[in-house]
Parts: C-alpha cells; sequence; structure tokens
C-alpha cells in the first residue's frame, strides 16, 4: 500500500494496530527534515528544529514530501533529505525523543512515539 492509502486506511486506529503498515509505508520514502543550519562538510553533523512536550521530551518533525514540508514552512527553512530509515534510526538511538511526527497536514498526519520505536526496527529489519 501506498502511503496515502495507509494514511486513509489507518486514519481512525490506534497506534498498535497502525505502526507496522505505516512504517512498511515509510520505509522506502525520503523525508525532509528541518534543521537550523545545513550541515557543514567537515562534520557533517546538524541540528533539528524540534518542540519539547510537557515531559521535557524532544519530537522530531519529518515531512514526505515537499509540499508538506512547505506548508509547515512556508518562508522556507533548511532541511536535510534522508531515507525514512536512516532518519529514524537517529532518532531512536537519542533517548531525549519522545517520538517523531509525520508531516503537518491533518490527512497525512501521523505521531510515531517513542513506545512503539521496537516495533518499528522489527518491521525495518524485518526486510533485510
Amino acid at each position: 500500500m501506498t502511503l496515502n492509502e495507509v494514511l486513509a486506511k489507518y486514519k481512525d486506529s490506534p497506534v498498535g494496530v497502525s505502526i507496522v503498515p505505516m512504517t512498511r509505508a515509510l520505509e522506502n520514502i525520503e523525508v525532509y527534515i528541518p534543521v537550523l543550519e545545513a550541515p557543514s562538510p567537515e562534520t557533517r553533523k546538524v541540528t533539528l528544529k524540534i518542540s519539547k512536550d510537557k515531559r521535557g521530551l524532544s519530537w522530531a518533525y519529518f515531512y514526505t514530501d515537499r509540499k508538506e514540508f512547505s506548508s509547515a514552512f512556508p518562508e522556507g527553512s533548511k532541511y536535510v533529505a534522508t531515507p525514512f530509515k536512516d532518519a529514524f534510526n537517529i532518532i531512536k538511538s537519542d533517548s531525549t525523543f519522545g517520538g517523531i511526527f509525520i508531516n503537518r497536514s491533518p490527512e497525512m498526519m501521523y505521531l510515531i512515539p517513542k513506545e512503539v520505536f521496537d516495533q518499528v526496527s522489527e518491521t525495518l529489519d524485518d526486510k533485510k
């Protein structure tokens, strides 16, 4: 199923039901991630634009296409584009993250809380 089909089918489903099909739909997609500044060639490190929840945990923002990214940042923003799996593994490895927001528009939005990160990893690893 395509990402749009998965989002439509599982729109009102709990994350526990939707996370495997959503992960499969995302695994081959390049995501656009807003950053504060572009990576330097020397370090290749970036600082992500994040938000914090009431628990103090950081949330990353991934956008699945330029339209979604542009709607979130109509004035423009620096970003990095990378495969979902690579971006997810970076976020998962940092315990300060509470999860990942996927997209901005209501019909394309999805949340991946850290409580299901292991399930996302298992689903991504099944494709090896």
